[in-house]
């Protein structure tokens, strides 16, 4: 875990954000939670501006899942 860059993909505020990773995260709550977005854009997604290292992880971004409803 180390500190790395961040910037918020909604509007672009600059943090640092302590992860095992150089990918994106996200907002949980109140936690990671942008502070120049209005409370109507979370969760937030921050995307890691660090250079990534060569033995540098980066997962991919999460998807959003897709709720599908069965009629009879």
């Amino acid at each position: 875990m180390s500190y790395k860059s961040y910037q918020c993909k909604e509007c672009g505020h600059e943090k640092e954000i302590d992860t095992n990773h150089y990918g994106e995260c996200y907002s949980w709550g109140n936690y990671n939670t942008c502070p120049s977005c209005p409370p109507y854009k979370r969760p937030n997604t921050w995307v890691c501006t660090a250079e990534v290292p060569k033995d540098g992880w980066v997962p991919e971004p999460w998807t959003k899942a897709e709720i599908k409803i069965k009629k009879d």
